[in-house]
């Protein structure tokens, strides 16, 4: 229903091309398996065919890399009803990919993508040094949040 009150209201997942995370969403709510407010950025152009070839889903794939997605779609005035951010490094990022989730965080916060009144925001990281527990993922996670509005 929140979906439906405004085409601006989206989902954001980091998802592969086996959509884990968009397959148990669905699970729950079947008609996020064709929607376009379901929003995907995927980076790896690999991935990104592997996941426009398949019949299961048809959520709003895009060939972006997540940091770009946030800054280029930020005055479209996008509201995240649910962000999941799964990522396979630590919280300061891989230098040789070029990525680091916390500055995507800040990014999210910074940009204004959360939705009011509520907006779910979850993140997986592995936890090494600077954030070696989840505690101070959340720490990090609720100071930018703060912030931020």
């Amino acid at each position: 229903r929140l979906l439906a009150a405004d085409m601006r209201n989206v989902l954001l997942l980091l998802d592969t091309p086996l959509y884990g995370t968009l397959s148990a969403l669905s699970d729950i709510v079947p008609s996020l398996r064709c929607c376009q407010q379901v929003v995907i950025p995927q980076a790896d152009l690999g991935h990104y065919y592997e996941m426009l070839r398949g019949d299961k889903f048809y959520p709003g794939v895009r060939a972006q890399r997540l940091d770009h997605w946030l800054c280029a779609n930020a005055g479209f005035g996008f509201k995240c009803l649910f962000a999941f951010l799964d990522y396979e490094c630590r919280l300061a990022g891989a230098l040789q990919a070029r990525l680091c989730p916390a500055a995507d965080v800040m990014r999210y916060f910074r940009c204004g993508y959360p939705a009011e009144p509520v907006s779910i925001f979850a993140l997986t990281v592995g936890l090494e040094a600077p954030a070696e527990t989840c505690e101070e993922v959340d720490v990090f996670v609720k100071r930018e949040a703060a912030v931020n509005g």
